[in-house]
């Protein structure tokens, strides 16, 4: 029998692109001791896992478990570990520079085009009729 394409396997396993957050490290976990049971449910990628830590108060970092779908939600008490079939990441992954640099752009051509001269007023204050500081 042949064996199966990377792709589907990845696929099988969770690990397909664009589910594993861009800063979750492989091999990689978190412990706490005082964590005894799965509180982040079971999902379906460790994309899910991280939004689900990013919703919880508490959760600095979450672990991944690819094999059984658990996801599980660390406090800043976590010790980081290796563990083989393990994916882990931040709440969030921090933007990169690339991304701040495309944002900052973006930004500039929003304030570049959005400014706009000053109306014509056709001629000075004395002309349009308006009096300033004088009683009627």
């Amino acid at each position: 029998p042949m064996a199966p394409a990377p792709a589907l396997l990845l696929s099988l396993l969770g690990l397909a692109a664009g589910t594993v957050p861009p800063c979750a490290r492989q091999g990689v976990g978190y412990r706490d001791p005082s964590q005894e049971t799965v509180n982040g449910g079971f999902v379906v990628n460790a994309q899910t896992c991280q939004v689900t830590c990013h919703t919880v108060w508490y959760c600095k970092v979450f672990t991944f478990y690819p094999s059984t779908g658990a996801c599980w939600l660390h406090g800043s008490s976590a010790v980081e570990q290796v563990i083989e079939d393990a994916v882990s990441g931040p709440e969030v992954c921090a933007p990169s520079v690339s991304s701040l640099s495309d944002a900052m752009m973006s930004l500039r051509r929003q304030a570049d085009s959005s400014v706009e001269s000053p109306p014509a007023t056709g001629g000075d204050a004395a002309d349009s009729g308006v009096t300033f500081g004088q009683a009627s």
